[in-house]
């Protein structure tokens, strides 16, 4: 069975990001793993 969820992005009441905040603050290998891993949860992967 596949599985497939939307991650969303959460906003202050400002319209403010502070998961982008924290990302943009990364480096790029960590920013790298970061991305793989949501994408991973996008799929169903949370393991």
């Amino acid at each position: 069975m596949d599985y497939v969820s939307e991650v969303r992005e959460y906003l202050d009441a400002e319209g403010k990001s502070p998961y982008a905040k924290w990302f943009d603050r990364l480096n790029v290998a960590a920013a790298a793993k970061v991305t793989t891993a949501v994408h991973r949860m996008e799929q169903g992967n949370i393991f």
